[in-house]
């Protein structure tokens, strides 16, 4: 047989689309943010981040770094709104070591927490948002590798503003 066949399939295996699994997490201030869709000191998973400009307002560290993100790509983000006086954060995020972070991340951390200083705490922009003490540190691996290293990192860290 000589030419081009084409065989339509109407079962069977299909391709599956390849889905970004790259999360931003994100940490600023939005003064004029709407409280229901931005609340204060509470996390916001943004799947639409023009949708998310939007409703953030104009001023704050948020509103810059959402709109520098989105002129270069429209990632997952995880964001927490705080408030420019807040005295205690707490913030909670998943280190997945194959794909983004490591867990020497966590191990900084805790020599950090331990030397009892106070760090710099910045947003996606790089505006420092605060000094702030490390009050607790905790973490937990899960899909362990054969050698017992985590694939996942859950952590919760909790911090004290000092300046």
């Amino acid at each position: 047989m000589h030419g081009i066949k084409t065989n339509f399939l109407t079962a069977g295996s299909r391709a599956i689309a390849s889905q970004s699994t790259a999360v931003i997490g994100l940490v600023g201030t939005a003064p004029d943010a709407q409280a229901d869709a931005f609340p204060l000191n509470g996390r916001v998973l943004i799947t639409d981040v023009r949708k998310a400009l939007a409703a953030i307002g104009a001023t704050g560290t948020l509103p810059a770094a959402l709109a520098a993100i989105a002129d270069v790509s429209s990632p997952v983000i995880v964001l927490a709104r705080v408030g420019v006086g807040d005295d205690k954060v707490t913030l909670t995020g998943t280190l997945v070591p194959e794909l983004a972070g490591s867990a020497s991340a966590i191990e900084t951390l805790a020599e950090m927490a331990s030397e009892g200083e106070a760090w710099p705490l910045m947003d996606g922009t790089g505006s420092i948002l605060g000094t702030y003490t490390i009050d607790r540190l905790a973490n937990g691996g899960s899909n362990l590798i054969d050698t017992g290293q985590a694939r996942k990192i859950d952590f919760t860290l909790e911090l004290t503003r000092v300046a």
